[in-house]
């Protein structure tokens, strides 16, 4: 008995009037399933779609690294003016209790 794709017999299925077609490839549930059941018909979809991704992230990483060195700028901005702003507090009342002590 060989195994190989020459000696491969097609089926012919039929539902009714209807013939079946037998195909190498499909996708059941979000998983690509092939006539052998093995995976490398999956991997190959999974890597061609994380290429596009990894592109993506690529091609969009120096705005993404200039919004984040923006936002950590803007940060510390706004922590500086905050201890600016307590200091101001703390002198307005610290001048409200000598007003009154007077």
């Amino acid at each position: 008995m060989l195994f190989n794709e020459s000696s491969r017999i097609r089926w012919t299925l039929s539902y009714g009037d209807e013939s079946i077609e037998q195909v190498d490839y499909f996708k059941y549930l979000g998983v690509w399933l092939d006539s052998d059941l093995k995976w490398e018909y999956q991997i190959g979809k999974l890597n061609s779609k994380l290429s596009q991704v990894a592109g993506i992230f690529k091609k969009i990483s120096p705005v993404i690294k200039a919004k984040l060195s923006r936002n950590a700028r803007l940060t510390k901005l706004k922590t500086s003016l905050n201890k600016i702003q307590s200091g101001f507090d703390k002198l307005d009342r610290m001048e409200k209790i000598r007003l009154e002590e007077t």
